[in-house]
């Protein structure tokens, strides 16, 4: 059966949000079950924080994603969100995996 996920990127100007509040206003809606350090192309560090959200109700748990990644004067997150099932999660394990922060005017 198809299976609803939602995927989406978001970018935030060091300017305007620090990594610490960018960082703070996630694990306001996501306490992490896990939380580290991997590699994102094109970024100088990346982070990845796993938890538990809920869509309409707690009977219906969905595993979340989110991956934070500073890249030059900007913070990109990847979210990743769908039911728990291994299908599903490989999926979007491989969305995760394929995440790169690419330089559109390296001016």
């Amino acid at each position: 059966p198809d299976v609803y996920a939602d995927v989406f990127v978001n970018a935030h100007s060091l300017i305007h949000r620090s990594w610490r509040t960018v960082l703070d206003q996630v694990e306001c809606w996501l306490v992490p079950r896990a939380r580290h350090w991997i590699e994102v192309e094109g970024s100088r560090k990346a982070l990845r924080l796993e938890g538990t959200t809920y869509r309409y109700s707690p009977a219906e748990p969905e595993r979340t994603t989110v991956v934070l990644a500073l890249a030059r004067d900007q913070i990109v997150s990847l979210t990743v969100r769908a039911v728990e099932r291994a299908d599903v999660q490989a999926e979007l394990d491989r969305i995760i995996q394929s995440f790169r922060i690419v330089d559109l005017d390296p001016g």
